[in-house]
């Protein structure tokens, strides 16, 4: 799947067509275990559909629907991937979207404290940061994804930066990095691990 230049149209590739999406066709997906929006990427066109986040929300905290917590986990991911790499403002506008539309929710409470506690991650002052803080901060980022164990740190060759490999399964999925000196975070693809420093 590719997302074309412009951010409402997305190309199938492997059906060579472009997806209008509706939310008529976000309900019909929703209940329908085997059914997909997209043949592949899928998180990301969840993740970027900030337009239909009312709809994919309504799913999330509906009772017996199949698909609540992976719509919740691809949301959750998009976020993540601007807190850590992406523009801080566009990071914190996201979240406050979300944060408006999950008020009319009771069971969002702990969503919302997790959310609240990314966005101050994103527009916090840079500082120095200490490898026992960072890896505190890694772990709440990857948490909703990963256990504990799939997070490790690996030897560097600059002293100032501190970097973490989160791993699934045998092999490393993503890398952490933060620089000690002011605290900025930055994500890369575990196979660009002998390219970063």
């Amino acid at each position: 799947m590719t997302k074309s230049q412009s951010k409402e149209r997305w190309i199938d590739d492997e059906f060579n067509c472009e997806l209008t999406l509706t939310d008529d066709d976000i309900r019909d997906w929703a209940f329908d275990e085997d059914k997909l929006l997209m043949s592949q990427d899928e998180d990301l066109l969840i993740g970027h559909e900030r337009k239909h986040y009312p709809t994919f929300l309504e799913f999330v905290f509906t009772q017996n629907c199949p698909k609540s917590g992976y719509i919740k986990e691809c949301i959750d991911y998009h976020v993540v991937h601007h807190v850590i790499g992406g523009s801080k403002i566009t990071a914190a506008n996201i979240i406050d979207e979300i944060l408006f539309q999950l008020t009319v929710y009771p069971d969002s409470l702990e969503w919302i404290q997790r959310l609240k506690k990314l966005s101050a991650l994103a527009l916090r002052d840079t500082k120095p940061i200490k490898e026992k803080e960072a890896l505190e901060v890694a772990r709440f980022i990857w948490k909703p994804f990963y256990t504990q164990s799939d997070l490790n740190q690996f030897s560097i060759k600059k002293r100032s930066i501190l970097s973490f490999e989160v791993w699934r399964g045998k092999y490393p999925s993503w890398i952490i990095k933060f620089n000690k000196r002011n605290g900025n975070m930055s994500r890369f693809y575990a196979h660009q691990r002998f390219t970063l420093f």
